[in-house]
């Protein structure tokens, strides 16, 4: 989930690449086809596994991440463009 978080942020910092329309959504659904590719990837690593709990878990840890960050951003933003 952290690592997923730290996507997140990455994310949320490129946003104007994700156009203005469905932003956050544009955001999470690139964040979780990355989760998904992750996990098939792994599962060609000897020694790891790759489960749908992980894609669950990575998937959460983006949501909340691109949320919370959009958030405070935004409030910064508005703080400092009046």
């Amino acid at each position: 989930m952290v690592e997923f978080g730290g996507l997140g942020l990455a994310l949320v910092l490129n946003a104007d690449l994700f156009g203005k329309k469905n932003r956050q959504f544009r955001m999470v659904f690139s964040g979780v086809i990355w989760a998904v590719l992750d996990e098939l990837h792994q599962s060609f690593v000897p020694g790891r596994d790759s489960s749908f709990q992980d894609i669950f878990a990575d998937t959460v840890g983006l949501f909340v991440a691109v949320w919370f960050f959009s958030r405070a951003f935004m409030k910064v933003r508005n703080r400092y463009v009046t």
